[in-house]
């Protein structure tokens, strides 16, 4: 029985070409996707991942609430209800810059003049500290600020955006 041209095996050579092109093509589908993936990587990617709890793909406004609540905690160190600057001026710690290794001279500086401007923009009342009130005013600011659209959720690209208004 003589098979159609179609439907004979081809030969080895040729096989390993077929399979070499569809593996390419898989590949070449999935490049958007992994792009993307490497966009919402970083920090500030795992950072909205860890806020998104139900993982919809926006966060929330108690979602955000619930995350700056977490951080004030961490921030007062000696769970006193306040953070003072020095609780707010350590940053993450040892752990963070083992983590991510160590971080130049400019880096630093600037890292530090954010904070600096950040604790001073949260400390409405000037009293060297900010009360949990204060924190959670102007967190609630910021997701208003962000809320572009106005729906109650804030998406990567709202979170992303820099612009102070």
């Amino acid at each position: 029985m003589k098979l159609h041209p179609s439907r004979r095996p081809l030969p080895a050579h040729r096989s390993v070409a077929v399979a070499a092109l569809l593996a390419g093509a898989v590949a070449v589908a999935f490049l958007p996707a992994t792009a993307s993936a490497g966009k919402q990587g970083g920090r500030h990617g795992q950072f909205f991942q860890k806020m998104d709890q139900n993982q919809d793909g926006a966060i929330s406004q108690d979602e955000f609430t619930a995350a700056h609540d977490q951080f004030f905690s961490h921030r007062d160190a000696d769970s006193d209800g306040v953070i003072t600057r020095g609780e707010f001026m350590r940053g993450r710690g040892p752990t963070h810059q083992a983590r991510n290794g160590s971080e130049d001279d400019a880096r630093r500086a600037r890292r530090q003049q954010h904070r600096e401007t950040r604790f001073n923009a949260l400390d409405t009342d000037g009293s060297g500290s900010i009360s949990r009130e204060e924190f959670a005013a102007g967190h609630s600011a910021t997701f208003a600020r962000k809320d572009a659209d106005g729906d109650g959720r804030l998406t990567r690209d709202e979170m992303r955006r820099r612009k102070r208004q």
